[in-house]
């Protein structure tokens, strides 16, 4: 144990206590930038995770429009109206369309047998977004009919399954 007369005037007590000064400042110094540097982030790690998720449908639109036949009517949507939109992570579209027969015999020339018939109408959907499209067909054989046509633009497969060998980075780039 070296006093304080003993600092003041011998050299090695100066240089020990020197030294234990040093050694008690720089290792904590050394060790908390070394941790600060330190890639503490763990989505960069391959391994095996549990992808869960639940999709919410949010409509951007509804309502009924008279299209005659061989005509085209195209709508465009965005998410400005829904609000938080920003916080949400959108990962699709889906257009669903029901449609009925409005093929009504007036006329001379409807008069002649079977000329009366309404004939089945093929309809069209396409959804798209960016390089995504999906579209899809449906008649309403002189009735009723209804089918959804959707263009999707995440890994559907990873939702409710056990991924491997993919960091949490590289799954999260995929929904």
């Amino acid at each position: 144990m070296y006093t304080m007369e003993d600092l003041k005037t011998n050299r090695d007590a100066q240089i020990t206590v020197g030294s234990i000064v040093f050694f008690v400042l720089a290792f904590p110094i050394y060790f908390s930038i070394a941790a600060g540097n330190a890639d503490t982030d763990f989505a960069g790690a391959a391994g095996d995770y549990q992808v869960s998720g639940e999709l919410t449908y949010v409509v951007l639109d509804s309502g009924s429009e008279s299209i005659a036949d061989g005509d085209t009517w195209s709508m465009t949507y965005n998410t400005d109206a829904v609000n938080d939109a920003d916080e949400l992570n959108i990962v699709g579209v889906r257009i669903s369309m029901s449609y009925g027969e409005d093929e009504t015999a007036n006329g001379f020339g409807c008069a002649a047998p079977g000329a009366g018939d309404s004939a089945p109408d093929t309809i069209t959907g396409t959804a798209s977004h960016l390089t995504f499209n999906a579209s899809a067909d449906g008649q309403n054989n002189g009735g009723n009919g209804a089918h959804d046509v959707s263009a999707v633009w995440y890994n559907e497969s990873m939702l409710g399954a056990n991924v491997s060998g993919l960091s949490l980075n590289e799954i999260k780039e995929q929904l």
